[in-house]
């Protein structure tokens, strides 16, 4: 028996990438705030300069600079440094969120894997949520793993994700741990939630299966996760008991 798929795995396509871009617009608000903050203390250091510039030209066909002009100017160094770390921080967020949505083949190479975290962890902003704890865990000397940075990115990023939505109008924590396993790498992402049940949890990877109403996701986030896992000749899997929270663990091969 023939059957021609080309129309679902073309709808399947286009599913999984729109699952990518509602991520990106869930994350909107929380990259909104990530940017303004580093921007309203450049837009206060400029300022202060700018002053500061005012009273030296003032100055400038006077007798001497008055002490407290003086003391300013001794700062000069220190107002430019965290401006420049500002303008960092702005320029690795709408990095990340650029790499999160590109598309094509992108060449694999030796990824650190705590860096990996520490993007998706960035990019999901979770510490805004007062009602959110996050607790993180990096292994020092973790051996480097093969593989896409972004692609990695875009799998912890949905662990994420699905965690801060476990705890949806609650307050409770999220762990995040990275550890060596043998001849292995793995990430865990834990939450306090209300878990899962066993009948879940058998589905809980499944293209489109959520538990969630249909306007809040397509059911591909933890799909996409387990295919970039997989994809890395890894393997992600869940441990969770009803009442007793969820934890994901991604295994990648270290090389």
């Amino acid at each position: 028996v023939l059957r021609d798929r080309t129309e679902e795995r073309r709808f399947e396509r286009i599913a999984r990438h729109t699952e990518k871009l509602q991520s990106v617009g869930t994350l909107a608000a929380g990259i909104a705030h990530e940017v303004n903050n580093p921007l309203a203390f450049i837009r206060s250091n400029l300022t202060q300069i700018h002053r500061m510039g005012e009273r030296v030209e003032a100055c400038h066909s006077g007798p001497a600079l008055d002490t407290k002009l003086a003391d300013d100017l001794v700062d000069l160094r220190q107002i430019a440094e965290e401006t420049l770390d500002g303008i960092g921080r702005i320029e690795r967020t709408v990095a990340g969120m650029r790499r999160l949505v590109a598309s094509g083949e992108q060449v694999r190479r030796r990824v650190d894997v705590n860096e990996v975290v520490r993007d998706a962890l960035r990019l999901s902003n979770l510490g805004r949520d007062a009602q959110l704890a996050v607790e993180t865990r990096f292994a020092d000397a973790l051996p480097h793993v093969e593989g896409v940075p972004e692609r990695l990115a875009q799998a912890v990023l949905n662990l994420l994700v699905n965690a801060r939505q476990a705890l949806e109008g609650r307050a409770g924590r999220v762990r995040v741990e990275t550890c060596c396993n043998g001849a292995s790498v793995e990430i865990r992402v834990g939450d306090d939630g209300p878990g899962l049940a066993a009948e879940i949890q058998e589905r809980i990877f499944d293209p489109f299966f959520t538990t969630k109403d249909p306007d809040q996701g397509t059911g591909l986030g933890l799909a996409i996760a387990f295919d970039v896992v997989r994809d890395h000749d890894g393997a992600l899997e869940v441990q969770s008991e009803p009442g007793a929270g969820a934890c994901f663990i991604v295994r990648l091969p270290a090389c």
